[in-house]
């Protein structure tokens, strides 16, 4: 790309088209035609229709996951049932219940973890994000989310 120096550039402006040269005009409308050729507008529509099917089946993973961990770990006490059965008392027996939960999700899902808060499923629960110091952030790219899970009850 050849560049003058003082020259101002105006990115509103049309481009002048006699100060382009045979080949910068002949580059420009054979790109332009391929861009807009049917070939490549179905290559970009089918890689747009993937890219959104990876997101959902992304999002869905990740749901059915927090809902897997919920239940076990906090309707059916099955970490609590684990601790206290190696010391040999039933929490059944005692009434223990477990009140919350607080689950580590991967940084990279923390865009679809604030859309999933949301929906309905995930409604008789009630979350918080623990808060995590910026500078320890900084550090850490990769530091779990904290997610404190507590029936709504």
């Amino acid at each position: 790309m050849k560049v003058k120096i003082r020259e101002v550039v105006s990115h509103e402006a049309d481009v002048d088209l006699q100060r382009l040269t045979p080949f910068q005009k002949i580059s420009v409308a054979v790109r332009k035609r391929i861009y807009n050729s049917r070939f490549a507008q179905r290559s970009r529509e089918k890689q747009q229709e993937l890219e959104f099917k990876d997101k959902v089946a992304r999002e869905e993973r990740l749901k059915v996951e927090l809902l897997s961990e919920i239940h076990n770990n906090l309707v059916n006490s099955e970490g609590l049932r684990k601790v206290y059965s190696n010391k040999g008392i039933d929490i059944d027996s005692l009434g223990i219940k477990c009140e919350a939960v607080v689950l580590a999700v991967d940084r990279s899902f923390e865009q679809e973890l604030y859309k999933l808060l949301n929906h309905k499923e995930f409604s008789e629960f009630k979350f918080r994000i623990l808060d995590v110091n910026r500078d320890m952030l900084r550090s850490f790219e990769k530091i779990p989310i904290l997610l404190e899970v507590r029936n709504r009850v």
